[in-house]
């Protein structure tokens, strides 16, 4: 049994990247791990076949539970517990909206990438670069599903 603190303060470094600060930090408490609850988002743009920006991704999660960085962390330390339907699924890049950091100035989320041969590494995204938003707009959120079973 896992228990994950999405409290803590998120670690403001990682492979290849210090940032400055942290600009947002979705919490829920610590929690005992249950892949029950593990989801992954996609906007109504998104299923519909269009893209959507990161102004848009982040309005839409507004009434949803994003996942934090603690979260990534965690599925690094222990890559066995990340939901089997994650690996299967088209998509190498899930995206914990629950963190956002800055680095000089710049506005950067942090992911979980699936790698050829199945392993996964953290990796992390800019925001504010227009040019790479289409790159990253129908790639999914990790959400905890069923917020009530949180309190």
């Amino acid at each position: 049994m896992y228990y994950i603190d999405t409290d803590r303060s998120p670690t403001l470094s990682t492979p290849g990247m210090e940032f400055d600060e942290v600009y947002g930090h979705r919490t829920y408490g610590e929690r005992v791990w249950n892949p029950q609850i593990a989801g992954l988002y996609f906007s109504r743009k998104q299923t519909s076949g269009s893209f959507i920006d990161q102004y848009g991704i982040r309005e839409a999660l507004k009434t949803e539970c994003p996942m934090n960085a603690n979260m990534l962390d965690f599925f690094l330390e222990h890559p066995e517990e990340i939901p089997p339907g994650w690996g299967r699924s088209c998509y190498k890049t899930i995206y914990f909206f629950g963190t956002l950091l800055k680095r000089t100035g710049r506005l950067f989320v942090r992911c979980l990438i699936r790698q050829d041969d199945g392993t996964y590494i953290g990796g992390y995204h800019e925001l504010d670069c227009s040019a790479q938003d289409v790159r990253w707009s129908n790639d999914p959120v990790a959400v905890h599903l069923f917020f009530d079973m949180l309190l």
